[in-house]
């Protein structure tokens, strides 16, 4: 019986629920965009292009969540920095235009695509 203690302790650790909305950290160079829990960046991915009518950046990040879960964490969210949301999976402030893409990526995992659009006029 002693060494059922430990087994439950370690698949409650596995099994627990993330909590979507711990404070999270941000995104680099995408100021007021939160990254979801349990997620984590795909440094290769990132990309910033600055042109002669205002910049853009991708980047992406990989986890376990659900795409309903991906999206309503940042419906939720979102609008508590300032962005206002235009689309399902759109959000505008001042002159960034977001867009927030998810994609299954064949192993149990879900990426998303975060495209910011800054438009410098």
């Amino acid at each position: 019986m002693k060494f059922f203690g430990p087994i439950i302790a370690i698949m409650y650790i596995i099994l627990a629920p993330v909590n979507l909305y711990a404070s999270p950290k941000f995104i680099p160079g995408i100021n007021g965009l939160p990254l979801i829990n349990g997620f984590a960046l795909i440094p290769e991915t990132q990309v910033v292009f600055n042109t002669s009518s205002g910049r853009i950046i991708e980047v992406s990040a990989v986890g376990r969540l659900t795409p309903a879960k991906i999206f309503s964490f940042y419906k939720a969210t979102l609008p508590q920095l300032g962005w206002t949301q235009i689309s399902n999976n759109k959000f505008l402030r001042e002159k960034d235009l977001l867009k927030v893409k998810v994609v299954n990526n064949r192993k149990g995992q879900f990426v998303v695509r975060f495209s910011v659009i800054t438009n410098s006029d």
